[in-house]
C-alpha cells in the first residue's frame, strides 16, 4: 500500500463523555464498525471502514472530563523533520514523535 501523501488526514481521535452514544451516532453517520475496547490503552476503541482501521473513541481520561474533542493526525514520510518544521515556523505541538503501540511512528 501507498504512503499517504505529506499533510493528507491519517488517523483521528475522539474524547466523548458518552462513548456508547457516539459509536451509535458515528457508526449510523459514516458506517462506522468498531472493535472490542482496549484498557490498556484508556478503553481506546478503534473505528473500522470496509475492515480498515480509520479512527478511535475514547471515554476522557478520569478526573479530566472535558468536553468532546477531536485529534486530526496528519501523514508525513519524516515525522521528526517534521517536527522540526513545526517549530521553525513557531508553532509547538503537545509530544515529541514517537512509536505507538506498534502502529507507527506518531
Amino acid at each position: 500500500m501507498a504512503a499517504e501523501s505529506e499533510g493528507t488526514p491519517c488517523w483521528a481521535d475522539a474524547t466523548f463523555g458518552d462513548i456508547e452514544g457516539a459509536k451509535s451516532f458515528y457508526g449510523e453517520l459514516l458506517g462506522w464498525t468498531y472493535g472490542e475496547s482496549l484498557p490498556e490503552f484508556g478503553n481506546y476503541t478503534q473505528a473500522y471502514v470496509d475492515g480498515k482501521a480509520v479512527a478511535a473513541l475514547m471515554p476522557p481520561v478520569p478526573g479530566q472530563e472535558t468536553p468532546a474533542a477531536w485529534c486530526l493526525y496528519l501523514a508525513s514520510p519524516d515525522a521528526s523533520a517534521t517536527a522540526a518544521k513545526i517549530r521553525e515556523h513557531g508553532a509547538r505541538y503537545w509530544w515529541s514523535p514517537c512509536r505507538w503501540a506498534g502502529s507507527g511512528r506518531w
